[in-house]
């Protein structure tokens, strides 16, 4: 997806939107080159009535475990690394001390909100973050409040990550508190988390930085709508009925072997470059997140994360745990026991939030 003007998030409706596959996964050879990724739609399956574990969690990637990399936009991948890992990944060994203290459950919060136009709409969400087994600090940060819910994951050593992440969770905390969001107005916090992260005495690493993914609901046309946005491989997936959509596309290395035919979605999963990302909110660089626009429809259940959670549980564990929890503390909660209990090997942030009622006039 190509970004948008900045003034114009362009509209796209969820069957329009980037899905995962529908088929339980399995053993199979190495599938050919292709000029364009396939198109994925993911459907609640009997694997996942019966909870089946082995379907909802990740094998250990080569890469997990070291820290995330910033590239430049314009970098290319060397032809070597063109076609993946060929190394077996390993499932991981989760220690009793790993499961032995499961996350509290985060409190669920709602709004009903009166909108133009005679429009009502009504939320719940909840959001939870926490280190992980692995990392004595956590370098993401959160937002999940009325009319935005983002997460944003940093990186960079000593404590650069958390005084990126949380630089653009204030800046963007601020836009929100003063009511109206635009593109522009993201873009403007996001300078100015540039500069915040710049100027903080502690930045001193060159691989400082944070993803940005998340939400907000614009009220500023007829018909509400709700726009997703992103800057890294932090994702926003979208649960309308029984499928699930990856809403963002990813910045990162793999992502665009992907696209250009050279890697295949599996061996992605798995490529010793997944910590690779091209895109990222740092000291140096003024960057504006890609946009979509997503029509409100009521049931709609977005997730939020960092790839704490994408690189423990795989896309059919998100959807068994949202089927089998209707409250968003509940599922956040049931998510992060999960990651965690899979090894927890980088920070964990989820946030969910619901559409538990909109009337209004319909989209078209």
């Amino acid at each position: 997806m190509r970004s948008p003007a900045p003034r114009s998030p362009r509209t796209r409706t969820a069957s329009r939107l980037r899905t995962v596959s529908s088929r339980r996964p399995r053993s199979r050879a190495r599938s050919p080159r292709r000029s364009r990724p396939r198109r994925r739609v993911l459907r609640r399956s009997r694997a996942l009535r019966r909870s089946d574990p082995a379907f909802c969690v990740r094998p250990r990637p080569a890469c997990v475990g070291r820290g995330r990399t910033h590239l430049p936009v314009d970098w290319a991948a060397p032809e070597s690394c063109a076609h993946g890992s060929r190394r077996q990944p390993e499932r991981p060994r989760v220690s009793d001390e790993s499961i032995s203290a499961a996350p509290q459950r985060p409190e669920t919060h709602s709004r009903d909100v009166s909108l133009p136009n005679g429009v009502a709409l009504a939320l719940r969400w909840a959001g939870v973050t926490d280190p992980g087994r692995k990392r004595e600090n956590n370098q993401d940060a959160f937002l999940a409040s009325y009319p935005m819910f983002i997460v944003a994951d940093g990186m960079g050593g000593h404590i650069g990550g958390e005084i990126a992440s949380q630089s653009v969770v204030n800046r963007l905390t601020a836009l929100a508190e003063a009511g109206e969001i635009q593109p522009s107005g993201i873009d403007e916090a996001l300078a100015l988390a540039v500069a915040d992260i710049a100027d903080h005495p502690e930045t001193t690493d060159e691989g400082t930085g944070t993803t940005l993914t998340g939400i907000y609901i614009d009220t500023d046309e007829d018909v509400p709508s709700v726009v997703a946005m992103n800057v890294g491989d932090s994702r926003v997936y979208l649960q309308r009925g029984d499928q699930l959509m990856q809403v963002t596309t990813d910045h990162s290395l793999v992502q665009e072997l992907v696209a250009a035919g050279r890697l295949s979605e599996e061996e992605a999963e798995t490529h010793p470059y997944s910590n690779v990302i091209t895109r990222a909110v740092g000291p140096t660089e003024r960057v504006s997140p890609d946009y979509v626009r997503i029509d409100i429809q009521q049931g709609d259940r977005y997730v939020i994360c960092s790839d704490g959670l994408t690189k423990e549980l795989t896309d059919y564990g998100i959807l068994h745990f949202l089927h089998e929890h209707a409250d968003p503390g509940d599922a956040t909660a049931a998510m992060m026991a999960a990651a965690l209990e899979n090894g927890g090997r980088d920070n964990v942030s989820i946030v969910i939030v619901d559409v538990l009622s909109f009337d209004g006039p319909a989209s078209e």
